[in-house]
């Protein structure tokens, strides 16, 4: 193979050691644009190119953003040892490529959530604590989706409850219920179904803590519960990439997650209605409601009745139920899928 792409690389790397190119200087896309196409050139399938360079503009991006000279050595010493493989960049080092991309990919995230929380112009400045009295901890299984985890931080004040049509399904902390299906409703909606109306299938609390089967639980929720809540009857988690239903709804119809015609019909609607962009997002993977608030009781019968005549996409329609209701929720400042309390941990997935 010819490297002539490598030499090119090497001879980057002893300008930025001598500093005769700057981080000001440093031709991040054009260096991606050249490596990209040296892979792509090659006889072998590199089934995850896209990704791989997508991981390097992250990492040469953040470097520098920190105005990391060794740090950005490090990474074209790395690009140029993949350059000079006789074959494809091999799982193994796409593997170590995901590890270290994960805390600039967590930073980010982070940084981004605290953005968010910061202009959220709904947070509540009473500072009450909404949650009170019995709680507990739910998730719900159905399908063949997702494992139940036991968690790793487990309160003795909660209960700690699973819904799911498996009736193999056992626990040492979990108390699973099996569910019935007698509206015949898909795997989704059967889950959305009892996540969506906590009031309704959980009566004996006072509140519940909702966790997707892909989060962990690893710290105090009660702790969180306390430290977030402003007051409303429900507490949230910011989406960590986008703000807006609208731009959501085009993702998952480009990734196929719903029917798109569904999903265009429905965002077609909600515009007609006066939905305005940019509302806001949630990540509804963790959520926390207060089962007694008559309001969130309405605006979780909404949302629900979205879910089922519409997309499955719940993260389409709870914001346009909050404001169908004229409905606000409390908001974290935390990435949702690695923080103190709860991480994803669904194997062989990002941690995003």
């Amino acid at each position: 193979m010819d490297n002539k792409s490598a030499e090119i690389l090497k001879e980057l790397k002893q300008y930025l050691l001598t500093g005769a190119l700057s981080v000001e200087e440093f031709p991040k896309q054009d260096l991606l644009g050249m490596v990209y196409a040296e892979h792509d050139r090659r006889k072998e399938q590199f089934n995850s190119l896209g990704e791989y360079i997508a991981i390097y503009d992250l990492l040469i991006g953040d470097a520098l953003a920190e105005r990391n000279i060794d740090g950005l050595t490090i990474l074209v010493d790395s690009l140029i040892d993949d350059l000079q493989e006789t074959s494809s960049v091999s799982n193994d080092r796409m593997d170590r490529l995901r590890r270290m991309s994960d805390p600039v990919i967590v930073k980010r995230y982070q940084q981004r959530a605290k953005a968010v929380y910061d202009k959220y112009p709904f947070q509540s400045l009473k500072g009450e604590v909404a949650f009170h009295g019995k709680g507990v901890i739910y998730t719900v299984i159905t399908g063949d989706y997702d494992v139940l985890r036991e968690p790793e931080y487990i309160d003795s004040t909660f209960d700690y409850v699973c819904f799911t049509d498996n009736e193999k399904l056992r626990s040492e902390v979990w108390n699973v219920r099996y569910i019935e299906n007698p509206e015949e409703l898909d795997m989704t909606r059967l889950a959305r179904k009892h996540k969506i109306l906590c009031h309704q299938f959980l009566p004996d609390y006072h509140y519940s803590i909702y966790v997707d089967g892909k989060i962990q639980i690893v710290g105090d929720l009660s702790e969180y519960a306390r430290k977030y809540s402003k007051g409303s009857p429900m507490l949230c988690f910011p989406h960590h990439v986008r703000e807006c239903a609208y731009e959501e709804a085009r993702i998952c119809m480009e990734q196929g997650k719903d029917k798109p015609e569904v999903i265009d019909w429905q965002m077609k609607g909600y515009r007609q209605e006066g939905y305005p962009e940019s509302y806001g997002l949630t990540d509804t993977a963790c959520l926390v409601r207060r089962h007694d608030d008559k309001k969130l009781q309405s605006v979780m019968e909404c949302w629900w009745e979205e879910v089922c005549q519409k997309s499955r996409r719940d993260q389409l329609s709870i914001g346009y139920a909050c404001w169908k209701n004229d409905f606000h929720y409390d908001l974290c400042d935390l990435f949702i899928y690695q923080n103190a309390y709860i991480r994803k941990r669904r194997d062989g997935e990002k941690i995003w």
